[in-house]
């Protein structure tokens, strides 16, 4: 049997022993000594719940459930990098994805509530271990809840139409699926804010690396092909930071960077090591 979630399974003896506790102290033939366990055992029931991601991460990382042939299929058709792997590279990016899939909370916004179909799971992870990989914060485990919107969308903190936002506050990372979609199967014809949202994510995760002073907008038109209007359009946000831009098109087209601005390039490689890894 796999277990994905074994911080239920803990907490589950825990909570019947504090319900028993809850009854026996106060049924028909009250035991009043059992009230003295309601407490501790509440308290046990109460960490797992706090920690709960902490201990479905290790219990993944120690028993690894590996993902079956239509995962990898759709892998090898949305990911350059999952192709230049090894496949002991593909096992170990793999173990990752299958973590960020089960310990992240993955939530549709809409009129009706509907179920993230696995695939979109699937490539949103993917963006995301692709990232940060190589960095000492592999699964970006701040980040614990990814919400998508069918369209572009406001919020109280933007009230405009727009595409992709975090909160590091909240742990939350927000996609509108059209674009995202989009991005997936075409990144030459748009831009991809599936991994400016991730971008944004790592950068608020890791604030105190050594990160380029400033990506100018003529070095991003070089390398995407796309106008300043373009991107900033595909965004729809109030005040853009070129950075996750930059590492945003250092993951969809690096060889490009390093021949444009080797200087960006080489600064952004040496904090995610993307293509120095598969060399």
């Amino acid at each position: 049997m796999r277990i994905y979630n074994i911080s239920r399974l803990l907490a589950a003896p825990f909570l019947a022993g504090a319900v028993y506790c809850g009854y026996a102290a106060s049924g028909n033939f009250p035991n009043k000594a059992m009230s003295n366990y309601i407490l501790p055992l509440g308290l046990v029931v109460m960490l797992i719940y706090v920690f709960h991601n902490q201990i479905n991460i290790w219990w993944l990382k120690k028993y690894p459930i590996p993902l079956d042939e239509r995962d990898r299929d759709i892998l090898n058709r949305y990911s350059a990098y999952y192709r230049e792997l090894t496949v002991q590279e593909r096992i170990e990016v793999e173990n990752n994805i299958f973590l960020m899939i089960k310990t992240k909370e993955f939530s549709a916004m809409g009129s009706q509530k509907e179920e993230i179909p696995y695939d979109f799971k699937l490539i949103i992870a993917m963006l995301g271990v692709e990232m940060a990989h190589h960095t000492r914060t592999p699964l970006l485990e701040n980040f614990d809840k990814v919400i998508l919107y069918k369209h572009p969308f406001p919020t109280p903190v933007i009230k405009q139409l727009h595409t992709v936002e975090i909160n590091g506050e909240d742990g939350v990372v927000l996609f509108a699926m059209d674009h995202l979609s989009a991005a997936t199967h075409n990144p030459e014809m748009y831009y991809h804010i599936g991994y400016h949202g991730w971008a944004e994510a790592f950068m608020y995760e890791n604030p105190n690396l050594d990160y380029p002073t400033e990506v100018q907008w003529q070095t991003i038109e070089a390398v995407s092909g796309f106008s300043t209007a373009a991107i900033s359009g595909a965004l729809g946000l109030p005040q853009i930071d070129t950075l996750p831009i930059g590492i945003s098109l250092y993951f969809v087209n690096g060889e490009k960077m390093k021949v444009v601005d080797r200087k960006l390039y080489d600064q952004l490689e040496s904090i995610f090591h993307r293509y120095e890894a598969i060399a």
